[in-house]
């Protein structure tokens, strides 16, 4: 038997399945994603810290650790500021550590 043995008008059928399938969860993909859009704009506005600390608490993959990241540089150039240093020296620290880190 090879592939001449399943009926044509099955193939299409199977076809047209996979294909409502894959539409089918394209659409449900857009619709979470929409949800979870509005869900984070009811937070905060975008690139707000509260936003960001949710965005990283989530799996979210590459989004969630670049959440992660901004969180731990604003942090840290709080803690400098807090200790006296001016905004543009604390990003200047902040940037330096980071690409020492990144080498």
């Amino acid at each position: 038997m090879g592939i001449y043995a399943v009926p044509l008008h099955r193939t299409f059928k199977l076809i047209q399945t996979l294909i409502g399938y894959c539409i089918y969860t394209l659409l449900a993909n857009v619709l979470i994603m929409e949800n979870l859009e509005k869900y984070l704009d009811s937070i905060g506005e975008k690139g707000s810290i509260q936003r960001l600390e949710v965005i990283s608490s989530m799996d979210l993959g590459e989004r969630s650790d670049a959440a992660r990241r901004v969180c731990e540089k604003r942090y840290r150039r709080r803690e400098l500021m807090d200790m006296g240093l001016s905004y543009e020296n604390a990003v200047l620290i902040v940037n330096r550590d980071v690409s020492e880190n990144i080498c």
